[in-house]
């Protein structure tokens, strides 16, 4: 099949953008697949890579008619468009897109996949009603979305498939000894200092200031350093020095460590070495964050906060920990817990490895495949 790919943001980018990220992987695995495949995007993509588009700039009335004179021009079997609300502005010429094409051609499908389905402004839910109606197929990303969707769009719930997403970094290409060693190297520190990891934006929402209060109760006769890898967006700049400033007042920040600039492989490698694997999300634990996947990726003991919606991959005690959001003394207790038992910390990697295939992107891509082919059929019938 050909394959267009609408998204607001492609690597690299002037914004970083999980979404973005997502689509790199998913085309990566489309194409791995033998399908071929061609990405519509915004200016601010710098990508070099063929048959990527950067067309739009504000997604207005001009860069959406650019978007469809391209797909019309490049025919494609299937247009997979990545939806949050905020990515596209709220103008109301590009959620009629999906329309346009199924009205003008008629030998394309397109679904669009929801990452969020409402934005912070009231406008966003007619226009998620807007592309649905639209749209061929509709995916969620988690289990959470599809509830809602299905509350509040409950027309198109017979449209509707849950695909999960995966992690954005690659597996390990080093064994957990050797990563081990890496790691503490990479960092100065001596081979039995206990150290965990996190991955993500600095950004309101992570738990970041949850878990550098829950450092300072772990400060025994070995202390436990903290790792945390990810680019810091010009918009964060000032909530991450909010976060070295409480650190700082907190008597930690020596041992936190602000790692950024890294490839997907060496942000692999270096969690690999860590003892355990943190993200305590202010709102709870969810599919849709991609920093969550990266951890089932990487098969390290995952130690976050209580999931917002029962699913089989978040199985507190067998696939992760958890404990509940913004509890610094109750998060301490979890990793210290966590670093003193190697029984819980080996059950933790299996019961990961046990779910991990349903985040792995041949499975995502192949999924996606199989519902586009299932669309076809049903147009056919």
């Amino acid at each position: 099949m050909r394959i267009a790919l609408v998204t607001a943001h492609y690597p690299p980018a002037a914004v970083p953008c999980g979404v973005g990220d997502y689509t790199r992987c998913l085309r990566e695995a489309l194409e791995a697949l033998g399908h071929q495949c061609l990405v519509v995007t915004s200016t601010s993509s710098r990508s070099g890579e063929k048959d990527v588009y950067p067309l739009a700039h504000d997604w207005g009335v001009t860069d959406s008619l650019a978007v469809w004179r391209l797909l019309r021009r490049e025919q494609p079997d299937a247009i997979l468009l990545q939806y949050t609300p905020e990515h596209y502005g709220y103008g109301v010429t590009f959620k009629l897109l999906p329309l346009l094409v199924r009205w003008a051609q008629r030998n394309t499908l397109l679904v669009t996949t929801f990452h969020t389905l409402v934005g912070g402004k009231w406008i966003a839910k007619p226009y998620a009603a807007l592309l649905t109606a639209g749209s061929r197929g509709v995916i969620s990303i988690h289990g959470e979305l599809t509830e809602l969707f299905r509350r509040r769009l409950p027309r198109w719930a017979g449209k509707l498939r849950e695909i999960p997403i995966g992690a954005n970094i690659p597996v390990p290409a080093m064994e957990r000894t050797m990563a081990r060693q890496y790691l503490r190297r990479r960092l100065g520190l001596n081979g039995e200092t206990r150290v965990l990891g996190t991955f993500g934006f600095p950004a309101p929402g992570k738990g970041l200031e949850t878990l550098i209060h829950a450092l300072r109760h772990l400060n025994d006769s070995t202390a436990t350093h903290l790792l945390c890898i990810g680019e810091t967006r010009e918009g964060d700049r000032s909530y991450r020095a909010d976060l070295e400033a409480f650190a700082q007042r907190s008597g930690v920040a020596d041992r936190i460590h602000w790692v950024g600039g890294l490839t997907a492989q060496e942000v692999a490698d270096l969690l690999a070495g860590a003892d355990a694997y943190v993200v305590p999300y202010d709102e709870g634990a969810s599919l849709r964050r991609g920093t969550l996947m990266a951890g089932f990726r990487i098969g390290i003991p995952i130690i976050t906060t209580t999931p917002r919606y029962p699913d089989p991959a978040l199985q507190v005690g067998e696939t992760v920990l958890a404990v509940p959001p913004r509890a610094s003394d109750a998060l301490a207790d979890c990793i210290q817990g966590c670093l003193t038992d190697s029984s819980l910390r080996d059950r933790l990697r299996r019961g990961a490895a046990a779910i991990g295939a349903r985040f792995d992107w041949p499975t995502i891509a192949a999924a996606h495949v199989e519902f586009v082919q299932d669309l076809r059929k049903q147009k056919g019938s």
